[in-house]
């Protein structure tokens, strides 16, 4: 079942992702796993929520380009910080920097609980974790899994910051309303509209498609911009810091835009 031009509804396993060369995938991670939102080489737009990463990734075809909302790429004890951080803290400015929090060392990836999580992140890279970072663990702890087990893939799994991508779609100014307030989000909605029609009443129809229980709006939102973002040609050259930095595993640390 379909609503509106080639978006899927939230049920199991119905509806495969276009094997299109020239697909181009955002996705966030979410309540229910992970929302996709894809545009192939005609324009069609499909939004799918997965229950793993894996899986999204097996049914996006080898060609496809995929932009992730998770951290690429960790920390550790001879690379305690990672500069892309640091410099997306920058492009944001005064008062939002708090929308770039700082992943865990994959060492910590490993705790049980955030007192141990702090307790090994701390040993590796000398702080503490966030809340919000212990949060999203499970999910970093997925694609670091994956990415490790198929490095070919990490040249097609790029990670972006939405609010980096809306900043750049806002004229380079970065979007100061807040994402959980529907005036923060109507104003995110218009800049997707401005590059992409298509997409935007992708995400209206997604917004009455996907139960919140699952998806939340902003989920929805952020998928679509770097899905938006990667049919244009600046995500793959805007992107922080350049050339990218290697973590223990290979893996880059850079943010796209």
């Amino acid at each position: 079942m379909l609503v509106g031009p080639g978006l899927s509804v939230d049920r199991p396993c119905v509806f495969l992702f276009s094997m299109e060369t020239g697909q181009r995938i955002g996705v966030d991670g979410c309540r229910g796993g992970w929302f996709a939102v894809a545009v192939d080489v005609a324009g069609t737009v499909r939004c799918r929520r997965f229950a793993c990463f894996a899986d999204l990734v097996a049914e996006s075809g080898h060609g496809a380009r995929i932009g992730v909302d998770i951290p690429v790429g960790l920390p550790s004890h001879d690379l305690p910080f990672r500069e892309c951080d640091r410099a997306a803290r920058r492009l944001l400015g005064r008062g939002l920097t708090s929308r770039v929090f700082s992943p865990p060392s994959r060492h910590a990836l490993a705790a049980a609980c955030y007192r141990e999580a702090c307790a090994a992140n701390r040993a590796e890279v000398g702080k503490a974790l966030s809340l919000q970072s212990f949060h999203i663990m499970a999910k970093i702890r997925e694609v670091d899994t994956f990415l490790r087990q198929h490095p070919a893939a990490a040249a097609r799994i790029l990670e972006f910051h939405p609010e980096l991508v809306f900043m750049r779609l806002n004229g380079g100014v970065p979007v100061r309303m807040s994402k959980k307030r529907r005036a923060g989000r109507d104003m995110r909605l218009a800049l997707i509209a401005g590059r992409s029609r298509e997409v935007e009443s992708a995400c209206e129809a997604a917004f009455l498609g996907f139960p919140r229980r699952n998806v939340a709006r902003d989920d929805i939102l952020d998928a679509a911009a770097i899905a938006v973002a990667l049919h244009e040609p600046a995500a793959l050259r805007t992107a922080v810091p350049a050339p990218a930095p290697r973590d223990h595993a290979g893996l880059p640390m850079q943010i796209h835009y």
